[in-house]
């Protein structure tokens, strides 16, 4: 090798790697901003280009160009407080007072009545009713293919209260498309 250059292997060993030194050259010195009493000193920051950051003083009036951070905060009174456990504390006895199916159906019925209330010419997008009346109502209903009895069964997935229904002969089993 020429010269006192290592070889490519020795300086490039697979599956080392040389550790660099974090902060062994560093020459900054950082200034406590805490004093010998151990009291928070309200210092200036000194910033890269070598200026300092102006101190805020109580005659300050809050300028954007302080150099310092204003954050004001929502003070909460006691009787909000109260005014909000009260308000938590109804809304969680409303909703223990009945069961949450109950509270859906109770939903429901009350968005059909104000549907039919309103003048509209769509009809709601649900409907609700017991499967066993809804297939002897469709009892004339016949199978396509074979023209067998059909009947209407649920869907393989559930949404919540609602189920997907799917028209299936009775015969040879097959769903019809609409």
């Amino acid at each position: 090798m020429p010269g006192n250059a290592k070889k490519y292997r020795t300086v490039h060993a697979f599956g080392r790697r040389k550790r660099k030194g974090r902060g062994r050259k560093s020459t900054k010195s950082s200034e406590p901003l805490v004093d010998s009493d151990e009291r928070c000193v309200d210092a200036p920051r000194p910033f890269s280009d070598g200026a300092t950051e102006r101190v805020a003083s109580d005659d300050d009036d809050g300028e954007a160009n302080s150099g310092r951070l204003r954050i004001d905060a929502k003070v909460v009174t006691n009787a909000e407080v109260e005014e909000n456990h009260a308000r938590e504390k109804a809304t969680l006895d409303r909703l223990s007072s009945a069961p949450p199916t109950a509270r859906k159906i109770d939903f429901f019925t009350a968005s059909c009545s104000e549907a039919t209330t309103q003048d509209s010419d769509h009809a709601a997008p649900y409907l609700l009713m017991h499967l066993d009346i809804l297939n002897a109502i469709m009892g004339a209903l016949c199978c396509k293919a074979c023209h067998g009895p059909a009947t209407i069964v649920r869907g393989d997935r559930d949404y919540g209260l609602a189920v997907k229904v799917l028209v299936q002969c009775e015969r040879c089993g097959e769903i019809a498309n609409e």
